[in-house]
């Protein structure tokens, strides 16, 4: 039995549906892929997404809140304060983790793939990300989105291969 086998699911949904036409969607349906990928290693705690701390949690939880309640001072709305203030457990467990292009050159590195090699840049990579999962119109050509996905098609097939001889040396060391 595949440890990962729900997420292997997923996967395969996914990825019969990225044949789509729609530039847009396919890059979303790529994109969900490795981001299935990575959330699975990151349960099993196969990769860490956090700041290494020089300090111990009980100690760097009073110091973050500290700072944020210093932040909040600097808001000069009182309904924004309240609205901050009812976030800041939000804010202390964000500003624990490793910048978005961090947390991908993380998982990419540990399944041993080189974006180079697949003709990819990572920040070129989010950015496209983060215009299209947000719903904000691409200033950059359709044409450029769509040599991004033809890349991304073979990113995600990379992962999806690299993830299974992960999970089938878990099986293999199980037995």
């Amino acid at each position: 039995i595949l440890i990962h086998k729900e997420v292997l699911s997923e996967i395969d949904y996914l990825y019969t549906m990225s044949n789509i036409k729609n530039c847009k969607v396919s890059f979303m349906l790529y994109f969900s892929i490795i981001e299935n990928l990575r959330n699975a290693l990151l349960k099993t705690k196969e990769i860490e997404e956090k700041y290494t701390f020089s300090v111990s949690k009980k100690k760097l939880n009073p110091l973050i809140r500290l700072q944020l309640e210093e932040i909040k001072s600097f808001i000069s709305k009182e309904e924004e304060k309240i609205l901050f203030e009812k976030s800041i457990s939000t804010h202390m467990r964000n500003i624990k983790f490793l910048p978005l292009k961090g947390q991908y050159l993380t998982f990419f590195d540990f399944l041993n793939i080189d974006l180079q090699d697949l003709d990819l840049n990572v920040d070129s990579l989010l950015e496209f990300r983060n215009t299209i999962f947000h719903g904000r119109p691409i200033h950059k050509s359709y044409d450029e989105l769509k040599r991004i996905n033809w890349h991304l098609s073979s990113l995600a097939q990379k992962c999806i291969v690299e993830f299974l001889k992960l999970d089938h040396r878990k099986n293999s060391n199980d037995l």
